[in-house]
């Protein structure tokens, strides 16, 4: 029992951070994109935004985790 709640916990911690790194990635995404010539800096951040989310998401899929489930 202790270890089905545990894995939901980390569960839903993986898929809350999911959705905070894509937010922050999306929105550094904008900023770039609107931007008439961004720096170095803001480049980079986005790109390690991106990054991390891709990471994450790939740690969901091979963990077999799912945003919706029954």
């Amino acid at each position: 029992m202790r270890r089905r709640r545990l894995k939901k916990q980390t569960r839903e911690q993986l898929l809350n951070t999911i959705y905070q790194l894509q937010a922050k990635w999306k929105r550094l995404e904008r900023i770039v994109d609107e931007s008439i010539e961004p720096s170095v800096e803001s480049l980079m951040e986005e790109k390690i935004a991106r990054a991390k989310f891709m990471f994450l998401l790939n740690e969901a899929r091979h963990s077999n985790v799912h945003a919706i489930y029954d």
